[in-house]
C-alpha cells in the first residue's frame, strides 16, 4: 500500500480487517540515512486498531516512531525546534546518517541532517509525514503543495462519488 495521512489510517483500517491473521508494519526512511528512521510496528497496529480513543487510533495515519538508535526533530525554516504537535521539517540525527553527497556535504556539524520533509510528531513521538518541502506547484502566483490537494481531492470525492477506493478512481459499475 501506498498512502499518506488519513487515507492512510483508513486503508490500513480496511487491511487489518480482511486478514486479521496477517502483521502490519510501516517503515519510512532516506537513501541518506541508510534507509529507516521510523517504524510503526505490528504491536503499534494492533494496538491502535482496538483502541476506542481517537488519538490513538490516529497513529494509523503515521509513518512510526523513530529507530532507538535515531534521534529525530522538528524544526522551523530558521533550523530551531518547534514545540510537539507543530509541524516543520524533519532533521535527523544519528550513526547511520550520512547526509553527504560527492562534494556537498548536507549534515551538518552538530550531526543533525535536514530532511527537506515536512511532518510533526505527537506526544508518543510518533512521526507525521506530510510531504517534501520542496514538492510545490505554482501557479498564478500562487505555492500550490500536492499533499494538499490531494486531501481536499480524497474528501470530495470520497464524499461525492459512490465507487473511491484508496485514492482510484473507478469507472460507476453497471446496475443490474
Amino acid at each position: 500500500m501506498n498512502a499518506m495521512g488519513a487515507e492512510a489510517g483508513e486503508t490500513v483500517c480496511h487491511a487489518m480487517r480482511v486478514p486479521p491473521h496477517v502483521d502490519f508494519a510501516n517503515a519510512c526512511g532516506l537513501a541518506e540515512t541508510s534507509s529507516m528512521i521510523v517504524v510503526l510496528g505490528a504491536e503499534d497496529h494492533r494496538e491502535a486498531m482496538a483502541s476506542g480513543g481517537s488519538l490513538v487510533r490516529r497513529r494509523l495515519e503515521s509513518v512510526g516512531r523513530p529507530l532507538p538508535t535515531l534521534e529525530l526533530d522538528i524544526r522551523d525554516e530558521t533550523g530551531v525546534s518547534v514545540p510537539q504537535g507543530e509541524p516543520g521539517e524533519i532533521w535527523v540525527r544519528g550513526e547511520q546518517v550520512s547526509g553527504e553527497y560527492v562534494g556537498a556535504l548536507t549534515r551538518r556539524e552538530d550531526g543533525w541532517f535536514p530532511t527537506n520533509d515536512a511532518g510533526w510528531m505527537d506526544a508518543g513521538a510518533f512521526l507525521y509525514g506530510q510531504g517534501r518541502l520542496d514538492d510545490v506547484i505554482v501557479r498564478g502566483g500562487e505555492a500550490i503543495a500536492p499533499g494538499e490537494i490531494e486531501e481536499v481531492r480524497s474528501t470530495r470525492v470520497a464524499d461525492h462519488l459512490p465507487y473511491y477506493d484508496t485514492g482510484k478512481l473507478q469507472r460507476p459499475r453497471m446496475q443490474p
